[in-house]
């Protein structure tokens, strides 16, 4: 049994937040979940609410939110469980899969340069500025544009291993490819962030396509 500390607030849910979150993923699924899992997610909306205003917390962040509060034990199957159905509930919609934030993993956005001639309001002042400077090595480096500008692809580097990320990133700096670590498994947030990133340039009328360097075991397949 887990202690109780009268510093910590507690945190619960209604018999009626339960119930409609159990109508709700039954409605998407086809399959109402346990009183328990629906009271779990109940309360995580509660934790999310709570700290809304604080910005966007992490899914070890609320883990340790209701362990503290003694909603859930601190172990490593209570956290796998938990993860379980904070996904389950993300899926449904019943809590908003861009809630949450997934400091450990990193994206390098597609590098841009510093000064794009094509988006300066006077072109020919843009220009002219160019070609003063073209020839000073230190100065060149700031103009210029996009490499993938205009082109059918947009193309991201995923690597596994976090250890690469160095060797990597000045091929990528180099051919203007964003370059993504995903440190093993990605996270269900991690994941959504590249399906929005994906249909927007889908949107745009270019194929989005992602390159994969993981290690030749099972799971390196398992995570292609």
């Amino acid at each position: 049994m887990m202690k109780k500390d009268p510093l910590i607030h507690p945190i619960t849910a209604t018999p009626e937040e339960v119930t409609l979150i159990r109508e709700h993923i039954g409605q998407q699924t086809g399959k109402k979940p346990h009183p328990k899992t629906a009271y779990l997610i109940a309360v995580i909306q509660r934790v999310l609410k709570e700290h809304r205003q604080f910005g966007k917390l992490t899914v070890r962040q609320v883990y340790y939110q209701l362990v503290t509060r003694n909603v859930i034990e601190n172990s490593k199957g209570s956290y796998q469980s938990y993860v379980h159905h904070l996904t389950a509930g993300r899926k449904a919609g019943v809590i908003p899969w861009d809630a949450f934030e997934d400091r450990a993993r990193m994206f390098y956005q597609e590098p841009r340069p510093q000064y794009d001639i094509e988006n300066e309001e006077n072109e020919q002042d843009a220009l002219k500025s160019w070609f003063r400077y073209a020839l000073q090595g230190s100065v060149s480096k700031e103009y210029g544009l996009s490499k993938w500008e205009g082109q059918d692809y947009y193309v991201e580097l995923w690597v596994e291993k976090d250890a690469l990320a160095g060797f990597l990133s000045p091929l990528c700096r180099e051919m203007g490819v964003g370059l993504v670590v995903s440190r093993g498994y990605t996270s269900y947030t991690f994941k959504q962030e590249a399906i929005q990133r994906f249909s927007k340039i889908y949107d745009e009328g270019r194929d989005p396509v992602l390159l994969y360097l993981g290690d030749l075991d099972p799971s390196g397949y398992d995570i292609f």
